[in-house]
Formats: C-alpha cells, structure tokens, sequence
C-alpha cells in the first residue's frame, strides 16, 4: 500500500506499523532516497538508508518494467458481460475513481508537500447506476462492482470501459483478488529493476516491500 504524507511516500504490506519503506524525492538533485522504517519504541522510530536512485536510473528501471506491465494488467482483466451483472445482482457506481481532468480537479498541494484528495467534492461525484445497460452510454472510465445486500455491500472488483482504434466500445473486469496478485507480481520486478540502477546504501532492499520483517 502507498500514503502520501509530508512529501514523502510510504510503502508498506497490509499493517502501516510494521517495517515499511519511506521514499523521499531530493529537491536539490532529483534523487529519490529509500529509508527502511522501523518503530523502535512509542513514538519513536529508526530509519535506515537503503538506496539512492538518480531520476534517469528510474526512467530506466521502468522501462525495462514497460512490457511486464502490459502483460501483467491484460492477464488480471475478464471480459465484462451485462448478464453476469445482472445474475449476480451487482451495482455499479461511478465516480469512484476519478482520472485525467476529473482527478486534477479533486485533487490539490496543502504546504507544497502533501496531496490531498477533497471527498466532499468525490462523493458528490459519485452516482449509482440504476441498470447495468446504462454501462453500455456510459462514457470510458472505470467503475466499482459490488455485491449489495440489504443496507449493506462490499466492492468485489472494478469495470473497465475501453474504446479501441476502431471507434468499438469493450467492458472488461477485473476482481480484487486477482488485482491484487498482479500488483504484488509487478511490485517484485519493479523492485528488482530499481534495485539495479540504484545505488545502495547498506539497507536491506527486498523484492517486494509485503516481505520485510522486523
């Protein structure tokens, strides 16, 4: 998982207070540093230098990263039918995440650091489809599918709207369990192309940050 906070960006597994990754852009040399966090005691914590990447080291890393990228994501994706949407009684709702134009509006600098999200203005975006052929005049985005019950629901995967180069809409899905396999699958090799264009600082870098340990 990723947090902004303060300027920097904090890598870490399913618990934030376990070890995680601090990273930190230099504004001097464009450098990126990697910290290994730890919380020693209360309130206190110890970072460790683990690696230093110039930003043209990054450019490289991630495209060598480029063609795994498009493969990984494709691989998680299913083709969406409006049937299966239906059969399974799913809702879907737009808005929730918000891209290009629509993203930048949401989204706005607090102290010249730290990104901040408006959710008042999110959710007045967000609307709930009242029946799924309302994907098929939807405009290209992504959507949240859920599973509703009662007053009650949990989001089970997102839709994708697609057009190609020939003017053809396409609907595909992808299911969170699987989204988060294909995450974790690219984070490793994110990793290791980083870790061969940096320059390390003595700090443990592994191949995915779920696998760090006090």
């Amino acid at each position: 998982m990723c947090q902004s906070r303060g300027g920097k960006c904090l890598f870490y597994g399913d618990d934030p207070k376990l070890p995680h990754f601090t990273i930190h852009r230099r504004r001097d040399t464009g450098e990126i540093d990697v910290h290994l966090t730890r919380r020693v005691r209360r309130g206190e914590a110890e970072h460790t230098p683990v690696l230093r990447i110039a930003p043209e080291g990054l450019v490289r890393a991630l495209e060598e990263v480029g063609p795994s990228l498009r493969r990984i994501i494709l691989s998680s994706m299913r083709r969406l039918e409006l049937d299966f949407v239906e059969r399974r009684r799913l809702v879907v709702v737009a808005g929730l995440y918000p891209q290009g134009a629509s993203l930048e509006e949401l989204c706005s600098w607090r102290d010249r650091d730290t990104l901040t999200l408006d959710e008042r203005r999110l959710a007045q975006n967000i609307r709930v489809f009242e029946n799924p052929d309302e994907l098929l005049v939807a405009p290209e985005g992504t959507y949240d599918l859920r599973e509703a019950w009662g007053n009650s629901s949990r989001s089970i995967g997102f839709a994708v709207k697609v057009r190609d180069p020939a003017g053809k809409s396409h609907l595909f899905w992808v299911k969170w369990k699987r989204w988060s396999r294909a995450m974790k699958e690219l984070e490793g090799l994110c990793a290791e192309a980083i870790g061969r264009h940096a320059t390390h600082l003595g700090g443990m870098w592994p191949a995915s940050v779920n696998k760090v340990s006090s």
